[in-house]
């Protein structure tokens, strides 16, 4: 839904609900080791870069609040996967100044 709508984006945006998935993404059950063993993780993990980045892409309001909530460190763990790398659309988050 995120990928068809800058409306349902920026209410993401406003509520607040970036931070929580961003947060999930920090849990200690995804990390790279667990990643490379569970298809099912890896899969979540995708779903939640996918929605992120379609709301970073389609909400104005998004940058600024995903650099608030450390969203490029939390993610940066995730570079760490070669054998199965996640998809990992963040490069306007980190390239970006403020």
């Amino acid at each position: 839904m995120s990928d068809k709508s800058d409306e349902v984006c920026e209410r993401i945006v406003k509520i607040g609900l970036h931070t929580d998935l961003v947060k999930n993404l920090s849990w200690d059950s995804l990390s790279v080791d667990t990643l490379t063993k569970s298809t099912v993780k890896r899969d979540f993990v995708e779903a939640v870069l996918g929605a992120l980045h379609n709301v970073v892409r389609r909400a104005k309001s998004a940058r600024s609040t995903f650099r608030q909530c450390k969203a490029v460190d939390v993610i940066q763990k995730f570079r760490g996967l070669t054998k199965y790398p996640v998809y990992f659309g963040f490069h306007i988050l980190s390239t970006t100044k403020q």
